[in-house]
């Protein structure tokens, strides 16, 4: 309905200037060429207002051909503001003074020369200057009216692109989240299957079949990821992403690999909080314990979880310090993280021991 709406109001305003015209002749002038004059310009009017479809493809001609129109057709007047309106939207100088020029030169000829022809009457200069002063006036109304939708229309493209943009790049936190955890252990059992010369037949196999398998699982989410950014304007449907619920099976995912990890929970369950909150402090967790795999081998992690009387969740990794300081893109991507989320992160050393601890306001769930 809406997409008839303005065929509908460019046909009713050439309606309404025709029934005027009409109202004028019939009053003022008489002769037998009236009638036909009155013909042609309600059919040349029906003719502008049919083309307006094509405006979108071709704006500037259309709106030439509609404004010139009116130099025997005034009812060629609301389809010509329609027209005039679309072209506005281009925002092309040149074509809006083209049209102006167009409509100034259609108004004079059908004032001075062309009605004059049915009516035997031909109008002062002031008068057709007046007219023709009016028309530009309304064709001016449409015009800024059309620059008005173009504004909003880029606006609202920018608004999308923004959109798009974060959600890409809240696709490649995940992905560097996920690849990043999965190749680690890669590349932890590869290190065992390459250095380790005491490894039984059965345990080589048990290895190696571990690193097959988080290969796959690393080319299929890296699939998935981009699937999802080739087909960002389809309604894709993301699977469930991981939350604190799952954390007990990461942390044994990585226990697997010989690593020494501990999850303190104070006694208490694992905090149910919001989701999104959840996902946060679990890819918190598993991105720490990528970089304690990567810079302290071998080294005890510690996986704490605090709940402050369901108003804060602290999650803190740690682990001993061994010299080597990171402080690399994965902890500036976990700082905007957890500032996303309304809370925020710190890392460094302590007492000996590295920790990455984030803070966030927990509402009672």
């Amino acid at each position: 309905m809406s997409r008839l709406l303005p065929y509908g109001m460019a046909g009713l305003a050439g309606a309404a200037l025709w029934i005027m015209l009409t109202t004028t002749m019939l009053i003022d002038f008489s002769g037998d060429l009236l009638g036909a004059m009155l013909v042609v310009d309600a059919a040349v009017g029906c003719v502008a207002l049919a083309v307006q479809p094509l405006r979108h493809e071709r704006p500037l001609a259309v709106t030439l051909a509609a404004v010139a129109a009116a130099a025997v057709s005034v009812s060629a007047l609301g389809p010509a503001l329609l027209a005039a309106a679309t072209l506005a939207t281009r925002r092309r100088r040149e074509w809006a003074v083209a049209a102006a020029a167009t409509l100034a030169v259609a108004m004079s000829v059908g004032d001075r020369l062309y009605r004059p022809l049915f009516t035997g009457v031909r109008p002062s200069v002031a008068e057709t200057a007046g007219s023709v002063l009016l028309t530009l006036a309304l064709l001016a109304v449409a015009m800024v009216f059309g620059l008005y939708l173009g504004a909003r229309r880029e606006l609202a493209a920018s608004w999308e692109e923004q959109g798009r943009t974060a959600e890409r790049a809240r696709i490649a936190r995940e992905m560097h989240d996920v690849l990043a955890h999965r190749i680690s252990l890669v590349a932890m059992h590869a290190g065992a299957l390459a250095f380790r010369e005491d490894l039984e037949r059965e345990q080589a196999r048990e290895t190696a079949a571990t690193i097959r398998a988080n290969a796959h699982l690393a080319l299929a989410e890296l699939r998935q990821v981009l699937g999802v950014l080739r087909h960002d304007d389809a309604a894709v449907v993301e699977p469930p992403q991981p939350t604190l619920l799952e954390l007990p099976a990461l942390l044994a995912e990585v226990r697997e690999t010989g690593a020494a990890v501990t999850l303190d929970l104070g006694g208490q369950p694992v905090p149910r909080v919001e989701e999104s909150l959840s996902r946060t402090c679990f890819r918190i967790v598993q991105e720490a314990l990528t970089n304690a795999r990567r810079h302290a081998p071998g080294a005890p992690v510690t996986v704490r979880l605090r709940e402050t009387a369901g108003e804060w969740l602290e999650v803190e990794v740690s682990n001993p310090f061994t010299g080597r300081v990171r402080d690399g893109l994965g902890l500036i991507g976990l700082t905007e993280r957890a500032e996303l989320a309304g809370g925020h992160l710190t890392h460094g050393v302590h007492d000996g021991t590295f920790r990455v601890t984030a803070r966030f306001p927990c509402p009672k769930w």
